[in-house]
């Protein structure tokens, strides 16, 4: 389930189809699901005293992916997951080719620039330049998935999306998107965000059918998360949804 707040309430809504509410089965994140399980469970500590015995708190494997380079073979695409704990490599999930030990190096030397970094801006990156720079280190190296690359480009995004650079905000956002759909539900509260905004900077760079394509996609998940009668829904998404898609896009859906 996920938390909506909407006119001075706190709704629940489920992400999933249930025949009963039953809300003994029903649990919300405390915190960004795409965070590693070690930070989750540090900042449930720190900051709610509690040791979190969840379903992915539990399920070690749930980490995989997280951390990874992008395969060295051409045209492959595949990821070569690591442990950032034991630098344990595993073989590329596309082609089952083993990473060069020098692109081993290379990404571990990068991995623990990148999060002295970020543990120096305490834990997360505020600035577009810093962001745009962590995203240089890491582009050809690190896999898409990998959440030090997409959360940087993510950042980056943001950053050009609130300045109106929206050539750069498009570029960024076509980086982070991979790892956001692989991380996160789609009625999660993240996706829908990141592709209006994507959609939004598209149309001011005249790719519309692309934009309306994005923004499409965003409206369906909006419309169940926050919900049609949300403020932000009715008052803030859908004049733009309408401006780009058309009226007659609202038709028959």
């Amino acid at each position: 389930a996920t938390t909506v707040f909407s006119g001075g309430r706190l709704q629940i809504k489920s992400m999933v189809s249930s025949p009963k509410m039953d809300l003994s089965s029903f649990f919300i994140s405390y915190l960004d699901e795409a965070m590693t399980r070690e930070a989750r469970q540090s900042k449930l500590k720190k900051t709610w005293y509690f040791d979190c015995g969840c379903d992915a708190c539990n399920d070690k494997s749930d980490e995989k992916g997280k951390h990874s380079a992008a395969c060295e073979t051409e045209q492959c695409g595949g990821e070569v997951c690591v442990d950032v704990v034991t630098w344990t490599w595993e073989l590329c999930d596309m082609c089952g080719k083993e990473l060069s030990k020098s692109n081993k190096f290379r990404y571990q030397e990068t991995y623990e620039m990148v999060r002295q970094v970020v543990d120096e801006n305490g834990g997360e990156i505020q600035f577009t330049d810093v962001c745009e720079f962590l995203v240089k280190q890491m582009s050809g190296l690190f896999h898409l998935h990998d959440i030090e690359l997409w959360q940087a480009a993510q950042g980056a995004a943001q950053g050009h999306y609130v300045a109106k650079g929206w050539r750069k905000a498009v570029s960024y956002s076509e980086l982070s998107i991979p790892g956001v759909r692989k991380y996160y539900s789609t009625y999660s509260g993240y996706i829908a965000p990141t592709l209006e905004h994507y959609g939004e900077a598209l149309y001011l760079l005249g790719r519309l059918e692309e934009a309306r394509t994005a923004m499409e996609e965003s409206r369906k998940i909006m419309r169940v998360i926050p919900g049609e009668d949300n403020y932000l829904y009715r008052m803030y998404f859908m004049p733009k949804y309408l401006k780009i898609c058309g009226k007659g896009s609202t038709e028959n859906k």
